[in-house]
């Protein structure tokens, strides 16, 4: 597709009507109350410590809760590496009938050989679950192979009458080291400047949500919700927004200090928060979707999302498999 400024403008059009219909000032809401990615629920290796040469079958049961969702799991993956996540392979994993308990075979490595893997699932209505595989090791993550694909929405590829090639969302990855989350955000076409947009301010946001109750040196009014938010430079500054929005019961703040924004001058951004930001995480698990928008003003309130994606449950959980040494994967 290419850009059409009457999508632009049609767009811009709704933000007085939506503005309507929210409070003032409130930041955008992204996730889907309703949504229930699925849920890894037990994984065995078998053998557990795999002899050189050896095949080992990872089966894991997978699905979500069926008293809050009637979403079935409709795949799910085996994600490995063998070299410390310079490269990476996938293997489809293969369901028995109930859809519950699903296998697949890592090929054979060679003595000492430590392989880190990770399981990936998703649902009917492309809501994923997604372990990280590895560490990122670079910022800006541009070619980072411990990326992982998040949620997008189906069809990706929106109606451009609609949705601009800017606005429409067509690739979303995650990935974290000990410090930081990264995120990237790629839609079809190249990011517009805001004067193309009639100098309002366009926005690249995603929504983080911590499961987790806060601890007690957190104290109960801990933010449980961020909102990472990029936008274009906006005349007559041509400055590029950048803000991380931290929501708790005791209401909003800014918190830039955590984040880092990066645009490739097309069409990707790239966030890096601060993991401490989300706070107190035991369960390693967090809610995560992306979204587009124009906005009245930067932080985004007040404004019209365009494109949104489905949620991601990303887990920070490393397994691996030391090959005819112990088996040294957490979380079984």
């Amino acid at each position: 597709m290419n850009y059409k400024n009457a999508a632009y403008v049609f767009v811009i059009a709704l933000i007085a009507a939506g503005a309507a219909a929210r409070a003032a000032g409130v930041a955008p809401r992204i996730i889907d109350e309703a949504a229930r990615p699925p849920e890894v629920r037990s994984v065995r290796l078998a053998p557990a410590a795999p002899a050189p040469g050896a095949t080992a079958t990872v089966t894991a049961e997978i699905g979500s809760d069926e008293n809050l969702s009637a979403d079935e799991t409709v795949r799910a993956w085996v994600i490995f590496s063998a070299d410390d996540g310079l490269t990476r392979e996938t293997l489809d994993m293969v369901p028995r009938e109930d859809r519950r308990t699903w296998r697949a075979t890592l090929p054979p490595f060679g003595k000492g050989t430590e392989v880190l893997y990770a399981l990936r699932a998703e649902d009917t209505l492309g809501n994923i679950y997604s372990e990280i595989p590895c560490m990122v090791a670079t910022w800006p993550p541009d070619g980072e192979t411990c990326l992982v694909d998040l949620a997008i929405d189906k069809p990706a590829d929106d109606d451009g009458a609609l949705v601009p090639d800017g606005l429409d969302i067509v690739r979303f990855r995650g990935g974290a080291d000990g410090r930081y989350l990264y995120l990237e955000l790629e839609t079809q076409g190249a990011i517009p400047s805001a004067a193309a947009a009639r100098q309002t301010p366009l926005v690249y946001a995603v929504e983080i949500r911590n499961p987790d109750p806060p601890a007690q040196a957190e104290g109960a009014a801990a933010p449980r919700e961020l909102l990472a938010a990029w936008s274009p430079p906006v005349p007559p500054e041509n400055r590029a927004g950048c803000a991380l929005i931290a929501r708790g019961p005791g209401g909003e703040r800014t918190d830039s200090a955590n984040i880092q924004c990066l645009a490739d001058g097309s069409a990707r951004v790239w966030f890096r928060i601060s993991r401490k930001a989300i706070g107190d995480n035991p369960s390693g698990r967090i809610m995560i979707a992306a979204a587009t928008g124009a906005f009245a003003a930067f932080p985004p309130r007040d404004g019209v999302i365009s494109d949104r994606t489905a949620v991601t449950a990303l887990v920070f959980l490393n397994r691996s498999i030391n090959v005819k040494q112990i088996n040294r994967a957490s979380g079984n």
